[in-house]
């Protein structure tokens, strides 16, 4: 069997150790060949298929070219027609097999689509996908003839719900896909009906012209709307044998082969906020090259024609005019009028039956009168029913169909292929719906379009001639209303005139009698199955305080008065409460060093010393050693061992702590063993060991803390530029005149206006004067002497220094009136420098820069830097004299800028005193003439297009007392003037605006209120927690009272100071943790302010629910910052809402018991404490501008190694500048408008206006758009004048868009010729790239281009001085390789430059003189320590020297060293000395990862993801930002606020989850305030489809999760009930549950909230962990320990109340456990915790390739905890599905009936559309006796109950029980605790689904290779899914030892476990500390 390397050949080769490290997995090729998949051989099933296609078919033999030469002998005995089925045969089941291959091995992942798509991706939705998947699913019933409207109802919810979720999606119905259907009509005929409804009653937007998907119209469709993904079915719901699987499956290989990922509807899983599943991307399914798009053509052209039926066909031309002439002529012949024949259903209903009537007739002849009866008896019961259905309620037709045994046997057969007749012929009038609209003009109802949906009940119809049978076999007659009858009549008439047939239309007397008999009897009356009383509905009454505030009017509507009996308790708990002490991460304690004590030696000598075993071995000898350790725990034979291990008695002392230390799981270990020497009663010995070890630890402990300190300074200033850079603020806490912390809010200093001077202020007055005349003259002095060096460089043409000593004396002047004169030469530097280039050129065109910055090798740079420089000079033009102000016009005068120059020259006509300027130049004989170097461009678009980012911006010059180093824009002093009030602020603004700084404002504003105050810092990730506390170290310091610091951390990770810290800073969800923990509620009362940093994380898929909590639980003031938020004031008003309830409640608590006074005070204080500002700031700092890069093939003869010198390096062209306006798609913008935050940099204005001005010269407003008329009051221009110029652009094209005549096509115009120039580079580079020397794997857009051209593309950036970069790509793997491709292409740079040097005379020279340098200055150094010189004694000069004998080394002097040479490293000299560098690097734990950091950091690049441990990425931020490294290739971990300024960003590769939201928290990364002026964004293999979303796509809309989960819901009864402070616990909790953010503004949904709220109570109930009270029993401690591992937290519980641990857990004689009991611990974990689902197509490849491991987990677990687990999860769903029945009961009473009737999306209303007349009493009432035997239901939608269902049948919807309940209930079914056991998970239409037993497989194996390969985790996943895991055991092991008796065999077992699992986990995992 052929291997894929064998098949791919040698393109496979090249890449196939890259693609194995891939964190994707490999990429897959697929062939013609055959393959080692298995699949059913269907070959011959498919011969009558591809016969019945026979001769419609022109067959093509060269698809299968060596048919015949396989069997001659064979194929001679064929005629060529079987020949031809051969051939086809083969096609077919070539193509099938490798579509089964496509699906069964295409790398998938698990996706939240709407998270991901919604808002901004258009997507496709393939029609058929839907219906294949929904006509499977279970609770369906199709059965009887079949009905419509349950499936057009999970039709229109599928479609609804992606529509409410605001996604963009088109609906694709492929024409020849029909044929799937065409062998059953009723799912033809609901295919039909579907397209015509949703086409004419709802908004989806269908396509139906595209044949099939390997026609031209589908890539056409691909090509223009660029669908972000198609999402279709995985073909199992469909017959293979048949060829309809392959069919579907051939959609995945095409929509793969055209580069559109692919999305599997069939395993779709909803809730609130997401809708995830398995997603298959294209670019890792590689080059179906193989199979030609011909050869996949014919296949699926074949498959169809044999699929295709005659009797599916649709009406033809002349047939259709020959039924609308009959219609017409039978209507005007019976005088029908419009209320008989009312509906479109009628005219669909008469010429199908007709049709049914007139071929039944022609086929039975003139003998068959039984037949033909029948035929008439069933057509008038189906026209009967078909009136019935407009007439008759939507809840009666909820009827129990008769058996299926009781029709008769002769009758079943004759009725079924009536049905089926009669299904076929009305797909075929639905089919040709239109076309009969258009033909008949005389019918008024062929125009309603709504009933189509309700063509068909079968299960009515059984019913109804069940019921007239009944009535015969009973003699009585039937009767119906008039209108009934009367409607009937007129269908009945005109389908016999439409049939020609003999039959006549008048005569009704088999309408009061059985039409047909075609039951066997009717002795069972029909009945309602439905009885409410068995159904358990309500909730058990709860007396809790906080539910009645919360919910009260709903505990008592939904209250019941049933029993429940509590779970028992667990033997190992016995009824104790779990305190939680532990954090559930870490499981180190929660309570800090220095919590709440003053005294440090005190608290050092109690619990924070460590234990030095030798010592104890001294004191208490070997004998009192081994009874200490056997009174903790240890075991003989574990004593014995540990003994054994030590070669003398220190080493045996050290071994058996260590041992009891691993085993014991516990932090305090000094306590423990202090107790223990007292019970052992040897007092002395422990007294005398305290004593000592509390000296040496305190020692111990200070250096430690020493030493943080130190590095977190560095750090910290590394963060804030350098030590010069940050000058730490000692804090000193302001004190009223009582000597008391000074609490008020008294506001800054200087924001009242004086009256008056003081004496003090005068005198200081004066000092300031003298002071400036003493700077005034220093300057002075300092510029003269200067100036003559200054202009001895000018003399000899050295612009460049002379320039460099002017910027240095600017530098340190202090004086304004030198530094204008400093700045005067500097332009006329500038001037001689531009005019020696202008005339060196001699009129030659300067093109211009493809950089917004250009360098000084530009020719334009320098009347840039002149014009930058006049801008600069004339913000002291107050004091310019008259002559300085004529020498600046000159200068511009001289560029040809004349009407700038005249307006500067009148700017002022006074001369500033003192200054007694010339006209004359410093430098030259005369100032410069006009036009004398003439730009040949107004001084406006010059501007506009040169100098975008020196223009000044409108900034305030007077300065804020309380910001001493910068001056703070107005946006920014609101933020002050909110911290000032103690109020909060929602801060918007973009990356790099300067929002930060107010954190740190408000933290300098706690710290100095007072020593107890703290303020929380709310990181979203580890990375920026890190570089806030190292920034708090740096910037603060405080004389703090003993036990306490001024900065704290706690993360997931670790924890330092974490509680007894004024600045704390940590994720959200540790801080959550402190918030709902009982015990920490004293400290949460100490919060004086919460920062969240990056609040936008609120809208994120993971976690977002905890952001909220905490917004809504804090009872403090906040600041909440973000740069992407869309709906601010949507944000702001929710969080406004919570402050006021919060208001309300301190009022209350104010008002109760208080005085007035201090009432009065409390209100005054709370009106600004809970006031939320919404600060909104929108313009960024720095311009952004777009560039794709388009790499060449490169060659230059030496294997491609790129040297310093080679032109490639200087070449820009493959930079293609990307205008943001060329990637508008159209209907967007007509629809939504242009992206609110789509901006552009005054160069791209200036292109648009050009661009419009083309293509629409006699536009009025465009000639008023013009810059010289626009401007023409403006000559010098701002940056807010060139951001008003661009808003009033976009303005006009949006008018275009509006207003203007054929406006969208020019604006179509507009955007191709911005578009113009990269689409001509991309086909140009695409061509090149396709050359067969130059071809790439996967083409230009693929990982292999990216990583073959990535070097060149940093060296090129590097060579344009666009350094520093950072690189993004969401895979680990190839940031890595990225970065190692450019290490490598420095280092064969290098290596050839040596090899060339050595081969040189100069290399032997510079030995040579090297060697003597080196002994002189060993000779040097020698004699200098003989003498023993001072240190300040001077060097000999030869040690400074690098030449001997005259012999100058130069650049030689690189090649004798080992370093890299400077040429060949990206490496910068940024501000860190080397040892500094060598000291950071030194820091690196050992390993062959910090080796290669270190390799690539020596060439000036790294990388940097989640991957590397925190010394490793904080190395690498550190370097960057001091500039020492110089690229860094990262993940999204530097994404989030993380510091790291850079010139460029590249994004690498097309990536899933780089979004919109995501693109602009990374690009904001470059073009940083106060570093860059402009920031560069670089593509690289991005596809172009993929940019354009990025840029264009507008922000999403921030929305709320649901917020609670059971668990949460148990963690807040936890906290009201063991609180101390109840009250504030209450008040606290009220909060968070009256305001999550899903119910702002959303009435419907508090109530869905509170509903689940009272459920989560009476589950917890009856599963025993609550009271009926609310009090917390049992083990709800554990279940709230465990609490982010829902629902596995409740199922342990379960098992472990149920006592299933302890029948397994039988310890061996020694008291350990054996590796049976602890495999079976493993796998029953492992079914709980950490669940990934497999589908079964990766399942059965993953077997089929032979493995070491379980892979999954299918069988049951071992009894009891099969039964435990299956007892537990009916438990929960029986809870549930009483919850479900309760508060579908409640809406019921609330009268919401109304809209049961109507269908979702369309909202057609399915209910009687007549009033009719009851008929008289002594007939059978058929519609009254319809209505009494329907099932009644207050659960089940209406649509759903007309399948049969009832509401005790709401069990068959658990997989998805929101498809079937009634509308308008919402049930957020992912929350609810259910846990499926293996052997039962399956998917909505019952396909199995398996659970991936890594966890349990790696225990077993303990390789995590083999977990990575064999269960399909990406390379990131295993280590964070193995080492959850492990966390998870240790957080088990050490709540049970918390709870249970140490000699539990529960508690034993676990800690074995926990000892076990983390011996296997650090084998594999280096560097991992066992910390339990």
């Amino acid at each position: 069997m052929a291997t894929r390397r064998e098949k791919a050949g040698d393109e496979f080769d090249a890449e196939e150790d890259t693609r194995g490290e891939d964190e994707w997995g490999d990429t897959i090729v697929f062939g013609d060949e055959d393959t080692n998949v298995q699949m059913d051989d269907s070959s011959d099933d498919n011969d009558d298929i591809i016969a019945r296609g026979l001769s419609a078919v022109k067959i093509d033999s060269s698809s299968d070219k060596d048919s015949d030469a396989e069997s001659p002998g064979s194929n001679d005995l064929k005629s060529p027609e079987e020949r031809a089925v051969d051939r086809k045969r083969k096609l077919v089941n070539t193509v099938r097999r490798n579509c089964d291959k496509l699906y069964v091995e295409a790398p998938r992942i698990d996706l939240n689509l709407m998270h991901d798509f919604t808002e901004s991706d258009l997507f496709t939705i393939d029609g058929d996908s839907i219906l294949a998947d929904i006509f499977a699913q279970y609770g369906l019933d199709l059965s009887h003839g079949g009905q419509l409207l349950h499936l057009v109802y999970l039709v229109e919810l599928f479609f609804k719900d992606f529509q409410e979720r605001e996604g963009q999606f088109h609906i694709m119905f492929f024409t020849k896909a029909e044929a799937l259907w065409h062998s059953d009509p009723l799912k033809l005929l609901a295919r039909r009906t579907i397209i015509q409804h949703l086409s004419h009653n709802t908004t989806c937007q269908l396509i139906t012209h595209i044949p099939h998907p390997n026609s031209q119209e589908w890539k056409e469709y691909i090509e223009h709307y660029h669908p972000a993904f198609v999402m279709l079915s995985d073909g199992e719901s469909l017959d293979k044998k048949q060829g309809q699987c392959t069919l579907l499956r051939l959609l995945l290989m095409s929509a793969l082969s055209l580069d559109v990922d692919c999305a599997f509807c069939s395993p779709l899983e909803r809730s609130l906020r997401s809708v995830n599943t398995f997603y298959v991307e294209a670019r890792r399914v590689e080059a179906i090259s193989h199979m030609p798009q011909e050869t996949m053509t014919q296949a699926y052209e074949h498959i169809t024609q044999g699929l295709t039926l005659d009797s599916a066909e649709c009406y033809s031309e002349q047939e259709l005019q020959q039924i609308s002439n009959q219609l017409e002529v039978a209507v005007e012949k019976y005088g029908i009028s419009n209320v008989q024949m009312s509906t479109s259903r009628d005219v669909m209903t008469v010429i199908a039956c007709a049709e049914v009537i007139k071929n039944g007739l022609k086929e039975m002849g003139e003998n068959n009168e039984m037949d033909k009866v029948f035929l008439e008896g069933a057509s008038r019961a189906f026209i009967l029913h078909a009136v019935l259905l407009q007439y008759l309620p939507l809840e009666s037709r909820a009827q129990n169909v008769p058996i299926d045994e009781n029709i008769s046997p002769s009758s079943q057969g004759l009725m079924e292929n009536f049905l089926s007749k009669i299904n076929y012929a009305l797909a075929k009038s639905v089919a040709s719906y239109d076309t009969i609209r258009s033909k008949l003009t005389k019918i008024e109802a062929i125009k309603e379009t709504k009933s189509l949906v309700d063509l068909i009940d079968g299960r009515l119809l059984h019913v109804t001639l069940y019921l007239l049978q009944q009535y015969t076999e009973k003699d009585i007659k039937a009767s119906y209303p008039a209108e009934v009858l009367s409607k009937f009549k007129c269908l009945w008439q005109v389908t016999c005139a439409l049939a020609m047939s003999n039959l006549s239309g008048d005569d009704l007397k088999e309408l009061v009698t059985a039409p047909i008999q075609l039951f066997q009897n009717t002795d069972k009356e029909l009945a309602s199955e439905s009885d409410s009383n068995n159904i358990d509905k309500g909730l058990v009454p709860v007396t809790s305080q906080l539910c009645t505030d919360y919910a009260g009017d709903l505990v008592k509507e939904l209250a019941s008065d049933r029993e429940v009996k509590l779970s028992s308790a667990s033997p190992t708990v016995k009824r104790r409460t779990f305190e939680e002490k532990y954090h559930w991460h870490t499981l180190q304690p929660l309570q800090d060093d220095f919590e709440h004590t003053t005294d440090v030696e005190a608290s050092t000598a109690t619990n924070t010393f460590r234990v030095n075993p030798t010592e104890l071995q001294k004191e208490i000898g070997l004998t009192g050693l081994r009874k200490l350790y056997s009174s903790l725990g240890l075991l003989e034979h574990e004593i014995k061992l540990a003994e054994s291990r030590g070669v003398n008695n220190e080493w045996k002392a050290k071994q058996l702590y260590q041992m009891w230390r691993d085993k014991q799981g516990r932090a305090n270990y000094s306590q423990l063993i202090f107790q223990t020497l007292d019970e052992l009663g040897m007092t002395e010995a422990r007294e005398k060991l305290q004593v000592k070890w509390c000296e040496k630890q305190s020692t111990s402990v200070l250096k430690s803390k020493q030493k943080f300190g130190r590095y977190m300074q560095r750090y910290g200033e590394s963060l804030e530029g350098g030590s010069q850079g940050l000058k730490q603020q000692t804090i000193i806490v302001e004190k009223n005149a009582d000597g008391k912390s000074r609490q008020s809010n008294a506001g800054h200093k200087g924001q009242k206006k004086k009256q008056g001077m003081t004496n003090k202020e005068k005198i200081l007055q004066g000092k300031e004067q003298k002071d400036k005349e003493k700077a005034d003259a220093d300057a002075g002095s300092k510029w003269s002497a200067n100036l003559q060096g200054i202009k001895t460089d000018v003399a000899g043409n050295k612009i460049k220094p002379a320039l460099k000593k002017i910027d240095d004396f600017l530098k340190h002047c202090n004086s304004d009136v030198w530094k204008v004169q400093a700045m005067l030469a500097k332009m006329e530097c500038y001037w001689l420098a531009w005019k020696g280039v202008y005339f060196g050129r001699k009129g030659q065109k300067i093109e211009p820069s493809l950089f917004s910055d250009v360098t000084d090798t530009h020719p334009m740079y320098y009347p840039i830097m002149l014009f930058v420089s006049c801008q600069e000079t004339l913000q002291y033009k107050e004091i310019l004299s008259k002559k300085q102000m004529l020498l600046v016009g000159a200068f511009m005068r001289g560029l040809g800028f004349n009407s700038l120059a005249e307006n500067i020259e009148n700017m002022d006509d006074k001369k500033a005193a003192g200054n007694k300027g010339s006209l004359k130049p410093l430098f030259s004989q005369n100032p410069p003439s006009p036009d004398e170097c003439s730009i040949d461009m107004t001084s406006t678009r010059f501007q506009l297009q040169f100098v975008g980012q020196w223009l000044k911006r409108d900034e305030r010059s007077d300065k804020d007392p309380r910001v001493a180093n910068f001056i703070p824009d107005t946006w920014q002093r609101k933020l002050l003037d909110a911290v000032d009030s103690d109020e909060s602020a929602l801060i918007v603004a973009p990356t790099s605006s300067g929002k930060t700084f107010a954190s740190y404002y408000c933290m300098e504003k706690v710290l100095r209120r007072s020593d107890e105050g703290v303020v929380v810092y709310v990181s979203p990730t580890k990375a920026l927690m890190n570089q806030v506390s190292a920034t708090i170290y740096a910037r603060y310091n405080k004389n703090m009272p003993p036990g306490k610091v001024v900065c704290g951390v706690f993360s997931r990770d670790f924890r330092r100071n974490a509680l007894n810290c004024q600045i704390l800073v940590t994720v959200p969800q540790c801080l959550e943790i402190l918030l709902l923990s009982p015990c920490r509620q004293e400290w949460a009362k100490k919060i004086e302010y919460v920062i969240f940093d990056e609040v936008h994380c609120l809208g994120g898929e993971i976690g977002a629910e905890v952001w909220e909590h905490l917004l809504v639980t804090i009872n403090c003031p906040f600041l909440a910052l973000s740069a992407t938020v869309r709906n601010p004031d949507h944000i702001r008003g929710w969080l406004q809402a919570s402050q006021d309830f919060k208001r309300q409640q301190a009022q209350q608590v104010a008002s109760q018991g208080s005085k007035k006074k201090n009432k009065k005070q409390q209100t005054d204080v709370g009106n600004n404490a809970y006031t939320v500002r919404l600060v909104v700031y929108e313009e960024r700092h720095s311009d952004l501008e777009n560039f794709v890069y388009l790499p060449k093939p490169h060659s230059n003869g030496k294997d491609d190694v790129i040297l310093p010198n080679d032109q490639v390096l200087s070449d820009t062209s493959e930079f293609v500048p990307l205008h943001p306006i060329a990637l508008l798609d159209l209907k967007k913008m007509k629809s939504q408008g242009l992206p609110a935050d789509l901006t552009l940099s005054p160069r791209e204005t200036l292109v648009l206006f050009n661009t419009m001005q083309d293509v629409y010269p006699d536009c009025q407003h465009m000639k008023k758009l013009d810059p010289e008329v626009h401007f023409k009051k403006t000559p010098m221009l701002k940056k807010q004048d060139a951001r008003n110029y661009e808003r009033a652009l976009k303005k006009e094209l949006m008018r275009w868009m509006k207003e203007e005549k054929d406006g969208e096509t020019k604006i179509g115009e507009v955007v191709g010729i911005l578009k113009r120039g990269f689409q001509q580079e991309e086909q140009t580079c695409k061509e090149e790239w396709n050359k067969k020397e130059n071809k790439v794997q996967g083409g230009i857009f693929s990982d292999v281009a990216a990583k073959e051209n990535f070097a060149k593309l940093i060296r090129q950036l590097n060579d344009q001085n666009k350094l520093p970069a950072l690189v993004f790509s969401q895979n680990r793997q190839l940031c890595e390789k990225l970065a190692d491709r450019v290490a490598v292409s420095l280092e064969d740079s290098e290596k050839n430059l040596r090899e060339e040097f050595e081969t040189g005379d100069m290399f032997k020279n510079a030995q040579k003189a090297a060697s003597k340098m080196d002994k002189e200055a060993k000779r040097s150094r020698d004699a200098k320590n003989k003498t023993k010189a001072s240190k300040t004694q001077e060097e000999p000069e030869h040690d400074n020297r690098d030449d001997t004998d005259g012999v100058d080394l130069g650049d030689a002097k690189y090649y004798l060293s080992d370093d890299p040479l400077p040429n060949c490293t990206l490496q910068g000299e940024g501000t860190m000395t080397e040892e500094e560098v060598k000291e950071e690097l030194h820091r690196l734990p050992e390993g062959d990862t910090s080796e290669n950091l270190c390799r690539l950091i020596a060439r000036g690049v790294a990388y940097h993801h989640a991957g590397l441990n925190n010394k490793q990425r904080v190395a690498v931020e550190k370097l960057f930002r001091m500039k020492y490294v110089k690229v860094v290739a990262s993940t999204a971990t530097l994404a989030l606020g993380i510091h790291m300024p850079c010139k460029t960003v590249v994004f690498v590769c097309e990536d899933l989850w780089l979004k919109p939201l995501a693109f602009r928290q990374m690009a904001g990364r470059s073009g940083r305030r106060g570093f860059d002026l402009v920031g560069n964004i670089v593509f690289f293999c991005v596809p172009p489809q993929k940019i354009q979303h990025l840029i264009t796509s507008g922000l999403p809309h921030l929305r709320g999760h649901f917020p609670f989960s059971v668990s949460f819901v148990l963690r807040l009864m936890v906290l009201t009930h063991n609180s101390k402070d109840q009250r504030d616990a209450h008040e606290k909790v009220l909060a968070l549950l009256k305001h999550p953010f899903v119910c702002h503004k959303a009435k419907d949904m508090e109530e869905v909230v509170k509903h689940f709220f009272l459920f989560s109570v009476d589950y917890l109930i009856h599963a025993g962990l609550l009271e009926a009270n609310g009090t917390p029993i049992g083990l709800s401690g554990l279940a709230t320990h465990l609490f982010y591992h829902e629902p596995a937290n409740l199922t342990f519980v379960s098992m472990l109340q149920e006592g299933a641990f302890h029948q397994l857990c039988k310890p061996n004689a020694d008291g350990t456990f054996s590796e049976s009991v602890m495999a079976t611990l493993v796998m029953v974990l492992a079914h709980m915790f950490g669940r990934i689902v497999m589908p079964m197509s990766m399942v059965n490849k993953i077997r089929k390739e032979g493995v070491h491991s379980k892979v999954v987990f299918e069988a049951p677990l071992p009894d009891p905890f099969s039964t435990i687990l299956k007892k537990h999860n009916d438990d929960v769903m029986n809870v549930f599905r009483s919850y479900v029945h309760t508060v579908c009961d409640y809406a019921a009473r609330r009268g919401d009936s109304a809209k049961q009737n109507q269908l979702p999306l369309s909202k057609v209303a399915i209910h009687s559309e007549h009033t009719v007349t009851s008929p008289s009493s002594e007939h059978g009432d058929l519609m009254a006796d319809m209505k009494t035997s329907s099932n009644k239901s207050t659960t089940l939608s209406p649509f759903v109950m007309t399948s049969g269902h009832k509401d005790e049948d709401l069990h068959m919807f658990d997989a998805d029980i929101s498809q079937a309940i009634r509308q308008g209930v919402h049930i957020e079914h992912s929350k609810i605790p259910a846990l499926i056991p293996a052997e039962e998970l399956k998917d909505r239409r019952g396909k199995p689904l398996y659970i991936n037993a890594y966890a349990y497989d790696f225990y077993k194996h303990g390789s995590k290779k083999l977990v990575g390969r064999e269960n399909r985790l990406q390379s990131g996943e295993v280590y964070d899914k193995l080492n959850d895991f492990r966390l998870v055991i240790a957080s088990i092991s050490v709540a049970l030892v918390e709870l249970g008796p140490s000699q539990d065999n529960v508690v034993k077992a676990f800690v074995q476990l926990k000892d076990e699992y983390y011996e296997k986990f650090a084998s594999q995992f280096a560097g991992v500390k066992n910390v339990y």
